[in-house]
């Protein structure tokens, strides 16, 4: 790995940006894309339900438990208060909640570690994130991040590669919208 001019912090991290980084893992021999989190976060949080979905996902099962143990970077950790969470994602407590539930655990772990930074990609849980004062970051932005600091040579057929293989959806306006905000090309 590469030295960095990361300044490590903390984050919580949700199914989608999880499952991309294992197939990017999964994929490509090097680099190891959830050991470079390593030089960028001190700890990665995993709410338990995040976990639990990922688990869901098939074939990723068995590789997921894999992940936790050989990358210690990956933090298990349970919310306090379900309420908060439920708030977010419960239509019945709440008619306006427009997020999935793994989202609103993100959030809601984050609030309750004093983390700003969230790892998702869904757009309307990063639109909610940022109503929670929170900074989301999505994985095409993680990979270009990785980019500018010497991780990955190109982020651009990463993002591709993800989007072939239905991991990511993220449409073209957005890719470049993201893309032209960093200077990429």
């Amino acid at each position: 790995m590469p030295r960095t001019r990361f300044k490590k912090s903390f984050a919580v991290i949700d199914a989608s940006c999880l499952i991309c980084l294992q197939h990017l893992n999964h994929s490509l021999p090097q680099p190891n894309f959830l050991q470079a989190l390593a030089l960028r976060y001190q700890a990665i949080y995993v709410p338990r339900y995040v976990l639990e979905e990922v688990r869901r996902k098939g074939r990723i099962r068995h590789r997921m438990h894999e992940l936790i143990q050989s990358h210690p970077i990956l933090k298990i950790c349970d919310i306090n208060n379900q309420y908060d969470a439920q708030l977010l994602y419960d239509r019945h407590l709440n008619p306006k909640a427009r997020i999935h539930r793994g989202e609103a655990e993100v959030i809601t772990q984050a609030r309750e570690r004093g983390i700003s930074e969230v790892l998702m990609d869904d757009r309307k849980g990063r639109k909610m994130a940022e109503r929670h004062t929170l900074i989301p970051k999505g994985t095409a932005r993680l990979l270009i991040e990785f980019e500018r600091n010497g991780v990955v040579s190109k982020a651009s057929p990463l993002i591709q590669l993800l989007r072939d293989a239905g991991k990511l959806w993220l449409r073209d306006d957005e890719l470049n919208k993201i893309l032209s905000e960093v200077g990429a090309p």
